[in-house]
């Protein structure tokens, strides 16, 4: 495996955090959040989608298919959403405090994704930059 491969994995990864994240909020009941963070989870939909589209496309030229990737962080979250949608709080207060606790983790998961790509991405080009440069 060389760091092209892993810049491959990192963005599959990408792509399925964002697609999971869109698939899921989709369908999800927000109406016991509080219209400010109702509207911040639309705005961080919207963030993923974008990522969505950008990481298919990155994949796309970089020839990687990521088929089904799935990621199994993601998945614990939000099953932990669907369960804090479900139970019964004494507040709707409480299940919104609830419910970002766990929003917060799968955005800072995605944030971390993301910052690890562009890592890589600076990695990977300044070496194929170099060995241009060197071979020019």
């Amino acid at each position: 495996m060389n760091k092209e491969d892993i810049l491959g994995k990192e963005l599959s990864n990408l792509y399925a955090i964002a697609k999971q994240v869109n698939n899921y909020f989709n369908d999800s009941d927000i109406s016991f959040l509080s219209e400010k963070f109702q509207q911040t989870l639309m705005d961080y939909v919207r963030f993923s989608c974008t990522n969505e589209e950008q990481a298919s496309t990155m994949l796309k030229e970089i020839e990687v298919n990521p088929g089904n990737t799935t990621d199994s962080i993601v998945n614990e979250i939000t099953e932990n959403l669907t369960e804090i949608g479900r139970e019964d709080y004494d507040s709707d207060e409480a299940k919104e405090l609830s419910y970002l606790m766990s929003l917060n983790r799968l955005m800072e998961y995605h944030c971390a994704n993301l910052d690890n790509l562009q890592y890589l991405v600076r990695v990977v080009y300044k070496e194929s930059e170099k060995e241009e440069l060197e071979t020019a």
